[in-house]
């Protein structure tokens, strides 16, 4: 309308090409590595834009928890010099921020959006590596840290001084559950070797439970480090499978990462712990671990461990969803690989959790 400021912001419509006009300060992201799942770096950004422009354009995507612009500190205004990055709260809402690259318009100019990749270290760090911080400390503010006051309590099962046992929120199967430690730490490869055994028998005693019922289960870890450390918890999921399944447990996971993991061959290895001889002692390095059905023995049917780490920066992304997706491949329920849809109310998830505290009873490890 007349004598309004037009938006900063126009959606461009999508199938029109236009040439960008001369300097609009395309910059390509420089990072190292893996990308940052919950951080998107954002180029060709004019001098003059602000954060508030930049959120209010963004905001309809998600939970915006950082904004930072690279600016000129030696010229007035200090404006942009063109490429910046912001930090949502979830790695959907990064996904859902691409989605929007070349979409939106400021200043005459489309901005590209991409997930970010660690920032190369300056010359006065160079012989330093990049590392998540490791903490095994508990976070008031993280979801899974028990000392959160908004921790789904409901759905805990068991718990022991180091472990707790919880049903999932969005479970692919009502007996889906996880494995976490009480502390804080960001994955098993990082955890003391003490922390290891104590989630090792955890597993195993939800592996027990699941066999006196005649079932078998799959395993898996999925790690991927996020730019907010209290998002960084990690988490074992386990979900039962049919005798009549067990047997197609291998080929489900190579057709799912032949599907979702193109060119990748997953690593057979010998133990859980042994993940951490295969992220190249890259404390950062995302991994994806499965304990899946093997073949039967005499004993029983046996165990079969694969991983693969994103340790090389020209291969495929780990999806956030892979190890459900696999899941939900091997029990013909694929339409149940995002969580989100498969959420239940609040008293759905203390019946389930009440139910499984029973089961899970004559098994759970010692309490404290």
């Amino acid at each position: 309308p007349a004598n309004t400021t037009p938006c900063p912001f126009a959606l461009a419509r999508r199938g029109v090409k236009r040439d960008l006009p001369e300097g609009d300060g395309e910059v390509k992201q420089e990072g190292e590595g893996h990308v940052i799942p919950d951080q998107v770096f954002l180029s060709r950004l004019p001098p003059n834009i602000d954060e508030k422009r930049l959120q209010a354009a963004l905001k309809h995507v998600g939970k915006i928890e950082r904004i930072h612009f690279a600016r000129d500190e030696a010229a007035d205004g200090k404006p942009c010099k063109g490429f910046g990055w912001v930090t949502f709260s979830t790695p959907e809402e990064a996904d859902a921020a691409c989605d929007l690259t070349e979409m939106l318009e400021c200043g005459g100019r489309k901005i590209a959006i991409e997930l970010a990749r660690p920032r190369k270290r300056s010359a006065g760090n160079a012989g330093k590596k990049r590392e998540i911080q490791i903490v095994i400390q508990p976070h008031t503010d993280c979801w899974f840290c028990l000392v959160n006051p908004q921790v789904e309590k409901h759905m805990i099962v068991c718990v022991t001084t180091e472990v707790y046992v919880a049903t999932a929120r969005g479970p692919i199967l009502p007996s889906h559950v996880l494995v976490l430690p009480v502390k804080h730490a960001p994955c098993f490869a990082a955890c003391p070797p003490e922390l290891q055994q104590s989630i090792q028998t955890a597993v195993d005693a939800v592996r027990k439970m699941f066999k006196e019922g005649g079932q078998e289960c799959i395993v898996w870890e999925r790690w991927i480090p996020m730019s907010i450390s209290a998002a960084n918890h990690m988490q074992i999921q386990i979900v039962p499978v049919d005798i009549s399944s067990a047997g197609l447990a291998r080929q489900a996971l190579e057709e799912s990462a032949k599907r979702y993991l193109p060119g990748v061959s997953m690593k057979r290895i010998m133990s859980h712990a042994e993940v951490a001889q295969h992220v190249n002692d890259d404390s950062a390095a995302p991994y994806i671990y499965f304990e899946i059905p093997g073949d039967n023995t005499a004993k029983g049917r046996a165990v079969e461990r694969y991983m693969h780490a994103s340790i090389d920066s020209d291969g495929p992304r780990i999806p956030l969803n892979f190890g459900r997706q696999v899941a939900c491949h091997l029990l013909g329920c694929e339409e149940k690989a995002d969580w989100r849809g498969c959420q239940d109310d609040r008293e759905t998830e203390k019946e389930l959790a009440t139910v499984l505290r029973q089961q899970f009873k004559p098994f759970a490890p010692g309490k404290s």
